[in-house]
C-alpha cells in the first residue's frame, strides 16, 4: 500500500516522498491494524483461534501436537516448503495432504544431524544478501524487495502460530501470488528484451557484418523464444496433469502415496479402493497390506479398525471382525458409521438357535470392553474439566 501510493506521487522516488506518502496513510493504517487486532483478539477471547484438541491427529497435521523450539524449527521446514513450491522448486511433491511422516519432524537442533535445516538456514541468508544487494542498488530496487518480502505475511497460517489443520498446502502447483507474479513478470521482461542483447554486437553498415549481426539478433530471438515457450509449457503440463490426479481418486491417492509413502491416512483411503470401493480392483490381499502399514506408521490411528472389520467380513474371518468392530466402535472418528453394523451384526448372530448362545457370550465380553472404555473417557474429561475450571480461577 506505501510503495503503490509512493508510485503514485511525485516523479522522483526519494526517501522524503516515501515518508510523505506513509504519513498520508496513517489512517487506512490505523483501520487495518485496528480491524486485524480486532479479529485476533476477538477469536482468542471466544478460543477460537486455534483448533480445539482432539479434532486433528497427526495423520492429519503431525506437527499439530509439537511445541516450543521443536515445534519452530519443524515449521520452518514447512514455510520453506511453501517457499520453493512458490518458485517452481518442490522438495517434497503433491499430496492432497501431508500426514504423519511426510515430512519429519525435526528430532535434533544441530544442523549435521538434520541437513534439512540446512534449507531454512540457506534461504535466510540468501535473503540477507538480496536485501543488502537491493538496499545498494538504490531505493526503487530495495521497496520492489520489500514487496516481495510482503508476500511472505500470506503464509502466517501455516507458520505454526496457530494450531490448524493444514502443514503444506497442495494447491501451489504453480508460482501464481501477487508478488511471485510481479517479480516473475519482471524476470521474464528483461530475459526476452535485455538477455543476449551485449552478445550481438553494435550495428554496422557494412553489408556482410550487418547481416551477420541480423543473423545473431535472430538466433537470440528464436533462442530466448523457445525457453519461454518450454517454461510455460511444463508450467501447463504440471497444472493440467495435477488437475488430472484430482478428478479420480485412485490416481490423487497414488500420487499422495508417491510423494508421503508413509502418511497413515493416505494409506487407509487406497486401502478402501481395494477392499470393494472399486469393484474392478478388488484386491483383500493388497488392501490389507496397506492397513499393516497404517498400523506400522501410526498404532494410535483409530480409524484403521473400522476398514480391518471391512475387510475381515469379506473373508469369512468373524472373530477378527468382531475385535476390529468393537474398536472401531470405541473410536470417536468411526463410531457412527459402526454402531448400526455393531446392532445388526449381533442381532443376527445372536438368534442362530446353534451358535447363538457363544455369540451372546462374546458380545457381552465386548459390551464390557466398551463400557469400560466410555467410562475411562468419561473420568478423563471430567479431570481435563477440572484443570481447565482451576486455571480460569487463576
Amino acid at each position: 500500500m506505501t510503495v503503490i501510493k509512493w508510485r503514485q506521487g511525485e516523479p522522483q522516488s526519494t526517501l522524503s516522498s516515501m515518508i510523505k506518502a506513509g504519513i498520508s496513510l496513517i489512517p487506512r493504517y490505523f483501520i487495518v491494524i485496528s480491524v486485524g487486532l480486532t479479529y485476533f483478539i476477538g477469536r482468542h477471547m471466544f478460543d477460537t483461534l486455534s483448533i480445539p484438541d482432539g479434532l486433528i491427529r497427526p495423520a492429519e497435521n503431525p506437527y499439530y501436537a509439537l511445541t516450543g523450539i521443536e515445534r519452530a524449527l519443524t515449521y520452518t521446514l514447512v514455510l520453506s516448503s511453501h517457499i520453493g513450491k512458490a518458485f517452481l522448486v518442490d522438495p517434497v511433491g503433491f499430496s492432497h495432504e501431508y500426514g504423519f511422516d511426510c515430512v519429519r519432524k525435526v528430532v535434533s537442533f544441530a544442523p549435521l544431524d538434520d541437513m534439512r535445516l540446512f534449507i531454512p538456514i540457506g534461504l535466510v541468508m540468501g535473503s540477507v544478501v538480496i536485501t543488502c544487494e537491493c538496499i545498494m542498488a538504490g531505493l526503487q530496487v530495495f521497496t520492489n524487495w520489500l514487496l516481495m518480502l510482503a508476500w511472505l505475511a500470506t503464509l502466517f497460517p501455516v507458520s505454526g502460530f496457530i494450531k490448524v489443520g493444514t502443514s503444506i498446502a497442495d494447491r501451489i502447483s504453480v508460482p501464481s501470488t501477487f508478488a511471485v507474479s510481479l517479480v516473475g513478470g519482471r524476470a521474464l521482461a528483461g530475459f526476452i528484451l535485455e538477455f543476449g542483447s551485449g552478445l550481438t554486437g553494435p550495428s554496422s553498415s557494412v553489408g556482410s557484418d550487418r547481416k551477420s549481426s541480423w543473423i545473431s539478433i535472430r538466433a537470440w530471438t528464436v533462442l530466448k523464444t523457445v525457453v519461454v515457450l518450454l517454461g510455460l509449457s511444463s508450467m501447463w503440463i504440471k497444472v493440467d496433469r495435477r488437475a488430472s490426479e484430482w478428478m479420480d481418486s485412485v490416481t490423487l491417492l497414488e500420487s499422495s502415496l508417491s510423494s508421503c509413502p508413509r502418511s497413515a491416512k493416505s494409506n487407509l483411503e487406497i486401502s478402501k479402493i481395494y477392499s470393494g470401493l472399486y469393484p474392478e480392483k478388488h484386491d483383500l490381499k493388497k488392501a490389507l497390506s496397506y492397513l499393516k502399514i497404517v498400523e506400522e506408521i501410526d498404532p494410535d490411528y483409530c480409524d484403521v479398525h473400522q476398514q480391518f472389520a471391512h475387510c475381515h467380513i469379506q473373508e469369512g474371518k468373524y472373530l477378527e471382525f468382531e475385535e476390529r468392530l468393537t474398536k472401531a466402535l470405541m473410536c470417536p472418528f468411526s463410531m457412527g458409521g459402526s454402531l448400526p453394523l455393531w446392532q445388526q451384526y449381533w442381532k443376527l448372530v445372536t438368534a442362530d438357535p446353534v451358535s447363538g448362545a457363544d455369540a451372546a457370550k462374546r458380545m457381552a465380553k465386548y459390551q464390557k470392553i466398551i463400557e469400560k472404555a466410555v467410562q475411562e473417557e468419561s473420568e478423563k474429561e471430567e479431570k481435563a474439566e477440572r484443570e481447565k475450571n482451576k486455571r480460569d480461577e487463576l
